[in-house]
């Protein structure tokens, strides 16, 4: 144990006596002078956040840096940063023998050595005059970058005194232009966070209605069971208005990175959901390209996990875009989801242009692209990766790219594989049954929203009542009080004229007889700070415009009444299927014969094809859903005749049975 402590020992110690040759205060002396210093130099190593030097300690030792990075901070302001092999400090000090002015921060693990100041002088033959003037210069150095100096004019004394103070003098304008400097950054911080709160807010108003109305009209079509390809197009508008949405926090998460303020959201969510439906709303862009666009999901793949499912959504349709964008025509993409042991897996493959060597460090730092001509001709700000590659971090996750320029790109992303602890069920509106009498007031300035909620309600078979703002709000409150009929739900828009929905909010939890009532926050606010405020000011939830089915149905499950069938419920529980008529089945085997016909690699064709068949098979009960799901499974893995052969074997069952 000795022996091997000793030879940790010699290594340090030929790794000073290296750094003492090549040191700008001893690198003129020789060998056996160097080497006397080495055993009167003591070596020490410091923790993260470790003050090495404290402002106003008294100090007799230079410390020279070894590795590692260390702050010199005057009081709590941030001088500079020494993080080169060989830098000094502590040498003031000691010249002036006064006090330290500065306090020496280890900012990373930090490894040095320091000798003591008298022992400098004693055994490398120096005078204190030759110490005072060398320090001096070496100091002069460090602070000006500017200041060139000659070997002759380095030995004057008053010389380097006089381009010492002058370095104070700069330094300490430099710091006022530096405390300046930072406050107006914070000023511009924060107009950009208002601008971006402002741009979200009056964009999230129109779309709104949009996406509300597009649902609307998406589930009284499938009420009235219009044409599949009707039904189709309303899908792929609410899909697009989602996204569009989910672009619009985009922009927002970026700011909310910045400031360090994005919060994960985790959530049971089917993943194969989320993967079709990010190749629905991409397949758009890919086929005026004529590309070829698909997907894969291995079979080991749990179908439900539990994530974030906008962080995901984000990631892949950031990454799916991007290789769409920058993929020729007649070329293919490819989203591959798997699993390996405890992570989850997602892989976009292209055979685009590609990204240099060099340009793969910076691909993930904001507005970066592979060049500026990349900017000119395939558009985009360069937020999308930067973006892709917090959410992962967020995540827990890992990104890995592989590209070579002319040939193509492969990202990978790796996030903890979680898989849900129970199935989650999706609510549908149809599977509610509200008491006709539930009183809700809407709240809200904006006639296009008010109309599209008034009929959303009128789908659940309610009348809402309106006010225009928080005051005629609270009025209308205090009246139905009055004759004791006070609504069961209060949905508030945040921004109105007169007063808006926080100033109401805090009024009504001010007023005893109204108090308790629910109210949720319907707005285009989408800052969680922003969220937090109005939780603060009494809320009872929280809904982001556009205002999405599927985050309303737990609210109204929650504050509103059902009748006595339902009222026990906990989770809404599927509607039973209704019986599959002779008709109906024969239209399934229809489209199952024109499946078995499309060719294999028109992937795309077969995804709809398939999502035709599914939809017409919802609501009744029917032997197909498992074998639908085994069919896409086939072909999304590249086993073209299994598929077939499934699909065959449906059809020849069907033969069979309508023989007997």
């Amino acid at each position: 144990m000795t022996d091997h402590l000793s030879e940790v020992t010699l290594w340090r110690n030929e790794e000073i006596l290296e750094y003492l040759k090549v040191s700008r205060l001893f690198n003129h002396l020789p060998d056996h002078i160097l080497s006397r210093l080495v055993p009167l130099s003591e070596m020490a190593s410091y923790p993260v956040g470790s003050k090495i030097l404290e402002e106003g300690q008294v100090n007799n030792q230079v410390f020279f840096l070894l590795d590692g990075t260390v702050g010199v901070y005057a009081g709590t302001e941030f001088i500079l940063r020494l993080q080169r092999k060989g830098d000094i400090f502590g040498e003031m000090s000691v010249i002036t023998n006064k006090p330290c002015v500065a306090s020496v921060v280890a900012e990373t693990q930090v490894e040095l050595f320091s000798i003591q100041a008298n022992e400098i002088g004693k055994y490398t033959e120096f005078d204190s005059e030759n110490l005072q003037n060398t320090v001096y210069r070496l100091f002069a150095m460090i602070l000006s970058e500017k200041l060139v100096m000659t070997t002759e004019k380095a030995k004057q004394f008053e010389t380097i005194n006089r381009i010492l103070k002058q370095d104070i003098e700069d330094r300490t304008k430099l710091v006022d232009a530096l405390r300046i400097a930072k406050t107006e950054a914070e000023m511009a911080n924060q107009a950009q966070r208002q601008f971006l709160a402002n741009m979200s807010h009056e964009i999230r108003t129109p779309l709104n209605s949009i996406v509300g109305f597009g649902q609307i009209l998406l589930q009284q079509a499938k009420q009235l069971s219009l044409p599949q390809e009707f039904v189709s197009y309303l899908e792929n508008i609410e899909i697009s208005g989602i996204n569009l949405s989910e672009l619009i926090n985009n922009v927002l998460d970026l700011s909310r990175i910045q400031a360090g303020k994005l919060r994960l959201s985790v959530e049971n969510l089917n993943l194969r959901l989320l993967i079709q439906s990010v190749f629905q709303v991409n397949k758009a862009q890919a086929i005026p390209k004529g590309l070829r666009f698909n997907y894969t999901i291995d079979a080991g793949v749990p179908e439900m996990i539990c994530s974030d499912r906008t962080k995901l959504n984000q990631i892949l349709m950031n990454l799916a875009s991007n290789a769409i964008k920058f993929t020729p025509a007649n070329k293919n993409v490819l989203i591959k989801v798997l699993r390996e042991d405890d992570w989850l897996v997602f892989q976009v493959i292209d055979e685009g242009i590609g990204i240099t060597k060099q340009k793969q460090k910076s691909i993930f730092d904001p507005f970066e692209q592979a060049d500026s001509s990349t900017t000119r001709r395939y558009g985009g700000t360069g937020l999308g990766l930067a973006i892709v590659k917090e959410m992962t971090d967020l995540l827990e996750g890992q990104i890995e790219l592989d590209s070579e320029q002319g040939k193509g790109s492969t990202f990978t992303v790796k996030v903890p594989l979680v898989e849900a602890t129970e199935e989650r069920v999706e609510l549908q509106w149809e599977d509610y049954n509200f008491v006709r009498d539930n009183q809700v007031l809407l709240i809200e300035d904006n006639p296009m929203n008010q109309n599209m909620i008034r009929a959303l309600f009128r789908e659940f078979g309610i009348e809402i009542e309106t006010a225009n703002n928080g005051q005629e709000g609270i009025e209308k409150i205090q009246a139905a009080q009055t004759k004791g009929n006070l609504p069961d739900l209060v949905l508030m828009d945040m921004h109105m004229p007169e007063m808006d929905g926080l100033e109401a909010t805090r009024q009504i939890r001010n007023l005893p007889e109204i108090q308790s009532i629910p109210i949720v926050a319907l707005s285009a606010d989408a800052f969680i700070e922003q969220q937090e405020v109005a939780y603060d000011a009494g809320v009872s939830g929280y809904l982001t415009k556009p205002l999405q089915i599927e985050k309303l149905l737990p609210i109204l499950h929650k504050y509103l009444r059902y009748d006595k069938k339902t009222a026990n419920v906990n989770i809404p529980t599927k509607k039973p299927s209704l019986p599959l008529t002779d008709a109906l089945n024969q239209q399934i085997l229809e489209e199952f014969k024109i499946l078995v016909a499309i060719p294999h690699f028109k992937t795309s064709h077969i995804s709809d094809q398939l999502q035709r068949i599914e939809k017409l098979c919802r609501g009744y009960d029917t032997p197909y859903p498992k074998s639908l799901k085994e069919i896409e499974d086939a072909v999304f893995s590249k086993r073209a005749e299994h598929a077939k052969n499934l699909i065959q074997k449906i059809l020849k069952d069907a033969e069979t049975s309508s023989r007997h």
